[in-house]
Formats: C-alpha cells, structure tokens, sequence
C-alpha cells in the first residue's frame, strides 16, 4: 500500500529491524515433481528491492532502493532474499568465513569482487570486527574478532550465548555463520522447517533430522505426549477444536490410533498429560467450552478403549511445572466479567472427581495459561509471562516486573466468547484468549512461541509465520540460546518428550499449515519433530 512516497509491508518487530532489505518477488519457472508431475512451487525471481525505514505495530514502511521498482497491493515480499551481497577482507586472512557464510546464507546473491557497485548488503572484516551493513552505512550486526575469529554479537537485537574458543576453527566458523543466520531468517512467507542452533540442535542439515506427520484436518489446540494405554511405549495426543487424535510414530511411520469426537456444541481450547491417579499412565485433561460456559473433559485408556469423560467442572486446566514440586495440574474459574477470575489452584483427584486443592498465589495478570515458572542462578524463583498484548515480561513472585521485552511472543487463534452482564447490554467484551504454551527447558530457561501475523483486531487473529525460541536470563534481560527457521504456519503447540520410541527426547511441534477459506478449505495441520543432539 503506498504512503507517499513509502509502502506499508505486513511485517512487524517481530519480524524486522530498520534497514533491512525485502525482495520484491515475482513468480518465475515452475518446479514439477519429475514423478507426480506435481507443481511443487515456483522459483520466485526478485523484480526489485524494498529498504524498512520505519516500524510499527503489525506493519512497517518501506522505500524501494531504485526508482525503477513500482510495488503493488498483494506483492510477495521476503526478507533478505537473493539480495546482492559483497564480502570485504579489509585485514585480510578470512577466507574460511568468507566460505562458510557464501554455504550458510546461500538465499544471499554473493558477489564476485569486482562487482561492489552492485551490492546492497556488505559484510566487511576490518580492525578486528565483521560488520554487517546495508548500503555501507546501515549497521545491523556487528562481531568482534579475537584472534581472527568473530565471537559474540556486540548489537543487542540478535542475543546469543558467547560461542567458545575451544572448538575448532572449522566448526566455530561455521556456527558462527548459522548464529548470523539468524539475522535473515525472517520472510513473510514461510519455508520448510530447518536445523535449531544451540542446545539441542537437530542432527543433520536440511531436512534431515526433522520428521513431519501427513496433513491433518483441524487447527491444533494442544499438544501431549505420554504413555497412555501402559504398554511401555510413548502415544501422541493432538486436540483440534472439535476433536482429539491419538496416534503413535514408530519407525518414521505415523499411526493413528483413535479419534475421539468432541459432542456438539462444544469446542477445545487446551489440552495437558497427567497421571493423577498415580496408576502408571498419563490421562488427559482437557478444557473446553459449550456457548460460552467452561466444561472440562478428560480422556484415559480403560477397559482396552479411550473413554471420554466429564469431569462435571468448570475450570481452566493446565498442567505446569512447579520449581521444587515437579509436574502439576492447575486450575482457574471464569468469572462474570472476566475471562479469567481469582488465583490459580493445584488440581487433585478423587476417584472421577477433580478437587480444588491449594491456591498459588501467583502475582496479578497472571493466569494459567501465560506463565511459566523459573530459577535463576541464584535459585531464586521467577516467572515470565506473556502480557495481554503479547509481550513477555520477567515478574517476581511479589509482582515486581524486572524486564519486558520489545517485540511480540506468544500469540494465539485459541479464543471464545465470554457472555457477561455487559455483552447483554450490548456492550462487547473482549473474547477471551487461551495464550500459547511456555514451557520450562530441561536444559535451562524457557521455551516460548513467536507467531507473526495479523494482531490489529481482538476478534480476528491470523498468524502465518512462527518459530520456538529458547531463552535465558542473565539477571537483566532474557537472552537468546537458540531459535527454530521459521515455519510455515501458526504454531499452536509444542513439547519435549519421546515421540518417536527411540529412547530419547525430541522437540514436538503441532503447526497449522493452511487456514480455511470460508467453508471451502479446512485448516490443515501437521506435527513436526526434531531430533536433538544431546
């Protein structure tokens, strides 16, 4: 859309930072499967490039870079994509980075070194740093060298863990070419899931390492992984809003199960693994809504079948872990007026009863559904929380915010009507929103989603890119270890367990790939699972 002499663009913070460049792209030769005949895509050809100057909330403008570029409504637009690239050896001795950066960013159109004059994007060693600019003058990393070698990012809005001199120089180059990787990972349109750097990285490049399930009707709403049916191995539970999947990935092969529907009228909102009864295998609990009132379901293998049961409360659930006290179940009530009402409690159960247990505390603002607890080194307890408006903070237990961050996380399509005294008088409340997952990392810190998208509107929320980030805090800020390649949908839920029955934890992803079109098209979703070094 032209603003003047600018263009807006549907990228954000999230997403941007000012100067980055965007290629305009224009479809170009089809790729066929040579066996299907299939048209698997195109090979998109850049007609121009776009410079961010400015950056609000949902959108950013843009200038073209030549005058001949004219952008129009609907242009496809990706981040850093084919840009002209030059690298700059000023102190001389880099070839090796010079090499693995031309091998890790390959979407870059490197150039040859008579041909500067082309270039839009420079990478320049010079007086012990590698600087990354856009048109020579545009900083947007910089890395200082010890011992010709890049260490950490100077810049703050690329936050990675300092990369240790002990390794060697091949390996470290090349990680250090992944971590700038980083900076271009972002496109408003989405690729194929790709290797996480950090802990836990998958094994192998590519699409090596990253197993993904068939298509599957329905947005994905939660996300457990567990023994289920006691027979040693690890099930999968997918919840959509109107039904559950159960299935089990053996050998690479995803099979399914059971399909449990949800009776009519009601719709998911969340899904958690417990064993509360203490008998060996994990039940499910899930939340659910009928016409605007909560009713709480659960499922559990008995008698050689999954049941479906109605645990006759209408509370929130959530399971979580408690630093000290391992994993538990929680609930909360919905109040008249607000979606969520009073503080958080521990759930037990009785027989086929859930009981309301002890109360915990929790400061104000939070609910169950966006926070997770933590320790810091000093094993202090802290928690982050994702705010109503989608950013994460770092909270004391007495509610003292001690950081909150400059971009979005978090972000949902899980949300339902609240009827309140005030929506019979004609005033509409805000839906009530059911906040992605975060999750406490084994290996340290937390584990949160990123989805980008449309945010403008309460009612409508639309998220078509995304990506999990595990961060760490260092007693100032929440720090970044690691990130997965964007992925092409909205992420709706994820998890850290055996899924596949090899014996070792992956990272789990439930991804909607496809939003439905009116009642045309239904959403279409799929798991991804990473395997993880250890």
């Amino acid at each position: 859309m032209p603003i003047g002499e600018e263009y807006l663009v549907d990228l954000d913070a999230a997403n941007l930072h000012v100067g980055d460049i965007l290629a305009l792209l224009m479809p170009g030769e089809k790729v066929i499967d040579p066996v299907t005949k299939e048209v698997l895509g195109t090979l998109d050809v850049p007609k121009g490039f776009l410079q961010v100057v400015r950056i609000k909330s949902g959108y950013s403008y843009v200038t073209p870079m030549n005058t001949e570029v004219i952008p129009n409504n609907g242009d496809l637009v990706r981040r850093f994509s084919q840009v002209p690239t030059f690298f700059a050896d000023v102190q001389g001795g880099h070839s090796d980075l010079y090499v693995n950066l031309k091998s890790e960013l390959s979407q870059l159109d490197w150039l040859n070194p008579g041909d500067k004059n082309k270039a839009l994007l420079f990478f320049t060693v010079e007086n012990d740093k590698l600087t990354v600019t856009a048109t020579e003058d545009i900083l947007l990393q910089s890395y200082s060298m010890v011992t010709g070698q890049p260490v950490s990012p100077q810049m703050p809005f690329l936050q990675s863990t300092a990369l240790s001199q002990s390794k060697p120089k091949e390996k470290f180059l090349e990680k250090t070419a992944k971590d700038i990787l980083g900076i271009f990972s972002s496109s408003s349109r989405m690729d194929a899931p790709l290797p996480l750097t950090g802990f836990g990285t998958v094994k192998g490049q590519g699409q090596q390492g990253v197993w993904s399930s068939p298509l599957m009707e329905g947005q994905p709403v939660g996300l457990a992984v567990n023994d289920l049916d006691s027979d040693g191995k690890q099930e999968i539970a997918i919840a959509f809003d109107k039904k559950l999947l159960i299935a089990r990935v053996e050998q690479g092969k995803f099979l399914q199960l059971a399909e449990i529907d949800i009776p009519t009228g009601q719709q998911l909102l969340s899904l958690d693994e417990i064993d509360l009864d203490n008998n060996g295998s994990s039940e499910l609990y899930m939340t659910a809504v009928t016409d605007g009132k909560l009713s709480s379901l659960s499922v559990e293998y008995l008698n050689s079948s999954y049941q479906l049961n109605s645990m006759g409360v209408n509370w929130f659930l959530r399971s979580i872990e408690l630093p000290g006290e391992g994993k538990v179940l929680i609930g909360q009530i919905m109040g008249e007026e607000d979606g969520f009402y009073g503080q958080p409690f521990k759930v037990k159960r009785e027989g086929q009863q859930l009981i309301a247990g002890e109360k915990l505390n929790l400061p104000a603002g939070v609910n169950i559904y966006n926070f997770t607890p933590f320790t810091d080194e000093d094993n202090r307890v802290l928690y982050a929380v994702l705010s109503d408006t989608d950013y994460l903070k770092v909270i004391t237990p007495g509610g003292l915010e001690l950081w909150e961050s400059d971009t979005y996380f978090g972000g949902t399509e899980v949300q339902f009507e609240h009827k309140t005294s005030s929506s019979i008088r004609d005033e509409e409340p805000p839906p009530v929103q059911i906040q992605t997952r975060l999750l406490h990392n084994p290996a340290g810190g937390i584990l949160v989603a990123q989805n980008d998208g449309m945010r403008y509107f309460k009612r409508y929320r639309v998220y078509k890119n995304s990506r999990l980030i595990s961060l760490s805090w260092n007693k100032h800020t929440l720090v970044e270890n690691w990130r997965t390649i964007d992925l092409n949908g909205y992420l709706g839920d994820y998890t850290l367990a055996d899924a596949d029955n090899d014996g070792e934890a992956e990272l789990i992803l439930a991804v909607k790939t496809k939003h439905k079109v009116l009642n045309l098209q239904s959403d279409k979703s799929a798991l991804f699972i990473y395997e993880l070094t250890h």
